[in-house]
């Protein structure tokens, strides 16, 4: 199965689950489902959120894009990967994840998904370069950006863009009602 002519879902989270853990199996049902749906999956290539979409996605007969960094030299691709799209900064890592998707899927992790959730954030917020839908999978989201409104400068315009899909179903739900 090819990922040309389908709509490109990119899924970010933390590198550091395991399967069992409930973030891993939220992100591999979830690439079950867009796989079934008839979405591509783009990711980072790696373990963890990554490995867990990709796993789900060949589980449903679906098409894997990585986006691994030369730069991590330790970290071996995931096993489920259709494309490799070699980076050499993570720069240009995350302008190829964000630039090749149709919509983004976040789910709970560290650092590194919180740039990206930033990045995709403020790349909807300026429509750059049209406006991508931005889905927070996790029941535990709402809270977080409740907090972070708190605590920093957010117009109500910006914490508009975000949407919340409590389980994968909730996100496949929201991005088939977008018409993607």
């Amino acid at each position: 199965m090819t990922g040309k002519n389908k709509k490109i879902i990119a899924v970010f989270g933390s590198a550091a689950v395991v399967e069992g853990e409930e973030v891993y199996e939220l992100a591999r049902r979830c690439g079950r489902l867009l796989a079934e749906s008839g979405y591509a999956v783009i990711n980072g290539a790696y373990t963890g959120v990554m490995e867990a979409a990709s796993k789900g996605a060949h589980e449903g007969n679906g098409y894997v894009m990585g986006v691994p960094l030369t730069a991590f030299k330790r970290d071996k691709t995931n096993d489920y990967i259709d494309e490799l799209i070699w980076t050499h900064s993570y720069e240009e890592r995350i302008i190829t994840l964000v630039k090749k998707a149709d919509a983004y899927l976040i789910f709970k992790g560290g650092i590194g998904t919180l740039s990206e959730l930033f990045f995709c954030w403020c790349m909807a917020q300026i429509s750059y370069p049209h406006f991508k839908p931005l889905i927070l999978v996790g029941p535990e989201w709402k809270e977080d950006i409740k907090f972070l409104a708190k605590h920093f400068i957010i117009p109500e315009r910006d914490l508009v863009i975000l949407r919340y899909a409590d389980t994968p179903e909730d996100a496949i739900k929201l991005l088939n009602e977008l018409s993607l």
